[in-house]
């Protein structure tokens, strides 16, 4: 995954549209990661709320594959 920005430009909690253009995927693939547990995101109401820490691990993980 190549991110679309500087992660530094983002705020500490990201809604799903900066999370997307972040990881550069699609809305369905980012809902796809947080029901499967791979990006830990909160619910409130009816939208997911995301902390950049969580990314930013995520990006981590997908650049050095085990």
């Amino acid at each position: 995954m190549k991110n679309s920005g500087q992660i530094k430009d983002y705020p500490d909690v990201l809604d799903v549209n900066q999370a997307c253009s972040l990881l550069s995927v699609c809305d369905k693939t980012l809902y796809k990661l947080i029901r499967e547990g791979a990006l830990p995101a909160i619910k409130i109401g009816r939208k997911y709320r995301i902390a950049k820490c969580h990314i930013a691990q995520l990006m981590q993980i997908s650049d050095h594959p085990a």
